[in-house]
C-alpha cells in the first residue's frame, strides 16, 4: 500500500462512521478506535486488502482487525463471531481497503448512494466515484456493494 492508498483508506474509514444509525456517544467510539488502529499500525503492516496481506510478512486486514478489536468479538454457540460494534468496525474497515486500493472484496452490503453522499457532503471525490462506478446521477436509495 502507498501513502496515498493509506490516505484514502483511512479517510473513508472514518467518514463511514458517519452513516450508521448509532448514538453519538458510539460513533465517537468507534472513530476513536479505528484512528487508533492507523494510529497503531505503520504503513509497513499495511495490508494489500481484505484478505490479502501482499507480502508474507503482512497479515490481511481480516486477521489484523480480528486481533486489534479482538475485546469487541463475542462467538456464538456454533462458534461464529457476534458483536454488533465489532462488525461496524468491519465495515468500516472493510469498505475503506476496497474503495482505496481497488482490492475488492465486495463483502459489505446495506449501504446506498445516499450513504456515500453523507460522507462526502462537499461532493463524492473522483476517486471515490470511479471505483463505485457513480456517473452522480444516481437515486439515493440504490444500493451500493462495498
Amino acid at each position: 500500500m502507498n501513502k496515498d492508498e493509506l490516505q484514502k483508506f483511512k479517510d473513508f474509514a472514518l467518514r463511514m462512521t458517519t452513516v450508521f444509525d448509532i448514538t453519538e456517544k458510539r460513533r465517537k467510539r468507534l472513530r476513536y478506535e479505528i484512528e487508533h488502529w492507523f494510529d497503531c499500525t505503520s504503513i509497513e503492516e499495511m495490508p494489500e486488502s481484505w484478505d490479502n496481506g501482499g507480502k508474507d510478512e503482512v497479515w490481511p486486514l481480516t486477521d489484523q482487525v480480528d486481533e486489534f478489536f479482538s475485546e469487541h468479538i463475542y462467538f456464538d454457540k456454533y462458534g461464529g463471531y457476534r458483536g454488533s460494534f465489532y462488525e461496524t468496525i468491519c465495515c468500516c474497515m472493510r469498505s475503506a481497503i476496497d474503495v482505496a486500493t481497488g482490492n475488492w472484496s465486495s463483502g459489505v452490503i446495506g449501504f446506498t448512494v445516499g450513504d456515500i453522499r453523507k460522507m462526502y457532503p462537499a461532493g463524492i471525490p473522483e476517486w471515490v466515484s470511479d471505483r463505485l462506478e457513480l456517473k452522480g446521477n444516481e437515486p439515493s436509495d440504490r444500493p451500493i456493494l462495498l
